[in-house]
């Protein structure tokens, strides 16, 4: 699922009919028992360490991961992160 759709449906209005109604209101659910109020999107040129984790292939059968340090494979991004190096954002034609 595009996250901006996923975005749009946890932020905009309530719709009870909707076949994720469920899923919605326990994001929402969540986000009220976090302190959280707003979620953004940002396109994977503006967050590359967050792409690459979520693309990462896990072999080992778990649904959740916790890492105590980075992963090698974005430790380059990390340091782009913190040195504000920006990306251009891609345009591909369909």
């Amino acid at each position: 699922m595009d996250a901006l759709a996923a975005i749009q449906l946890i932020m905009g209005p309530t719709q009870p009919r909707h076949s994720l109604s469920n899923i919605i209101h326990d994001c929402r659910y969540l986000m009220r028992q976090l302190g959280v109020e707003k979620i953004d999107h940002v396109y994977r040129e503006g967050n590359k360490c967050a792409d690459l984790l979520a693309n990462m292939d896990f072999n080992d059968g778990l649904d959740f991961h916790i890492f105590d340090v980075a992963p090698d494979c974005i430790i380059s991004d990390l340091c782009d992160d913190r040195n504000g190096v920006e990306y251009p954002r891609l345009l591909y034609d369909s």
